[in-house]
């Protein structure tokens, strides 16, 4: 699961401009996330073009866009924080995992299983594993531009030489998992390429380019967003895969301009995204991104990047939903004045009115969620935020009241049962 793939059409229907085929200016370096390459279609059986159609072939391909550092990032699972755990789970249910075991090979050929096989965390490591060792026999006596792998700490340098981020001080342990959060330490570097289909990349980058005041230009590389156009087809039915350069700094003025009475606008959308659903959070009942956006009007008022903003917000939106169905008298209220028990006092009163309202259809009131849900799930999505914005200095979703509880071995959803 990454974010709702509404939120990209929103930006891009207001900002047309700023998503284009071409990368626009070239970039000094390229960040590829190496985990949404492990994937492979079908038609790849040997390791030898596995290894140049996933790996070389989308490194020489970020190179032809100028780049002279050319960064490819995988997962440190060991620094993956276990709210992650969801996640997994639901991928787990929808694809088996094949039995892998770290004293086994890998097998002579790709498998013809391989959404199974990938799933393995054992598998994949050794997978990794493989491309990194003929990244370096490939690259060996590369001189004039440089491969970095962003694996496990720290970064290794292959080619022309370069000075590694301030970030990487020698002997400094970084809580760098996953490739999501790892990008953003290479916007220093000077104009930036990040290339990945994972949607979560966008409230990331605006995020962070606000955060740490990039004024040099950053772009996205990602699947085409389709906003009204019909989607092209091959000869097989199946849709054709298209890509498009977004240019995240126009995108952070659009934000800035929207909230402009938040503090941090990027920030504050981000939280708007995390609210509807994305890897650490579940999807908010009855209300997407569109309803969402058009509520943002409450955050130029409203802090939403914390706990009794956010719940307001929320409570409120709600309210706009079912004003026609329920008595909103002594719910509604633009103030936020209020301290966080009578916000989850007022969003009690909310959801009883909801269910017990006989003109609401039964599947919406039986999905509506009970305080305690609605309780989690914004501190759900205020971990994200930080998560969003601290990067590698995240807080430990466990520990303090972020929403999350283990179960045994499980990460769950606090007041989902």
């Amino acid at each position: 699961m990454t974010i709702h793939s509404d939120w990209v059409k929103i930006l891009k229907r207001a900002n047309p401009a700023c998503f284009s085929k071409q990368c626009p200016t070239p970039p000094h370096v390229a960040f590829i996330d190496g985990q949404i390459k492990l994937m492979c279609g079908s038609h790849v059986r040997t390791w030898v073009h596995y290894f140049h159609a996933q790996f070389v072939d989308t490194i020489e391909g970020a190179f032809a866009t100028g780049a002279e550092v050319v960064v490819l990032g995988f997962d440190d699972y060991a620094h993956v924080p276990e709210s992650k755990n969801m996640t997994q789970q639901k991928r787990v249910r929808t694809v088996p995992v094949v039995v892998f075991g770290k004293n086994d090979d890998l097998p002579p050929e790709v498998p013809e299983n391989w959404a199974e096989y990938i799933k393995n965390r054992v598998f994949k490591s050794k997978v990794i594993a493989f491309v990194v060792r003929n990244l370096r026999r490939h690259y060996a006596s590369e001189y004039k531009r440089t491969v970095v792998i962003d694996w496990t700490e720290p970064p290794e340098i292959i080619g022309k030489p370069i000075m590694l981020p301030a970030l990487f001080t020698p002997g400094e342990v970084l809580r760098r998992g996953e490739c999501d959060i790892k990008a953003f330490a290479w916007l220093e570097l000077g104009p930036t390429l990040l290339i990945s289909t994972d949607g979560d990349f966008v409230p990331l980058a605006l995020a962070q380019v606000e955060a740490q005041g990039i004024k040099h230009p950053v772009y996205i590389h990602r699947m085409i967003c389709r906003t009204e156009a019909p989607k092209k087809r091959t000869f097989t039915g199946k849709t054709k895969r298209e890509f498009e350069y977004v240019h995240v700094q126009p995108l952070l003025a659009f934000i800035q301009k929207e909230f402009h009475g938040a503090l941090f606008p990027a920030r504050t959308f981000a939280s708007m995204v995390a609210l509807t659903g994305c890897d650490f959070c579940m999807t908010l009942p009855g209300a997407g991104p569109t309803r969402i956006w058009q509520s943002r009007r409450l955050a130029n008022n409203i802090d939403i990047t914390a706990f009794a903003g956010l719940l307001h917000f929320t409570t409120q939106m709600y309210i706009g939903l079912f004003r026609t169905h329920i008595n909103t008298v002594g719910l509604c209220t633009d103030k936020c004045d209020d301290g966080e028990i009578q916000f989850l006092q007022t969003f009690e009163r909310l959801s009883a009115c909801v269910k017990a309202n006989l003109g609401i259809n039964a599947r919406t009131k039986a999905a509506f969620w009970n305080i305690a849900r609605m309780d989690g799930h914004v501190r759900n999505a205020l971990w994200t935020l930080s998560y969003w914005t601290d990067l590698h200095r995240f807080p430990d979703p466990l520990c303090g009241q972020h929403g999350f509880i283990k179960r045994k071995k499980i990460v769950a959803f606090v007041g989902s049962d």
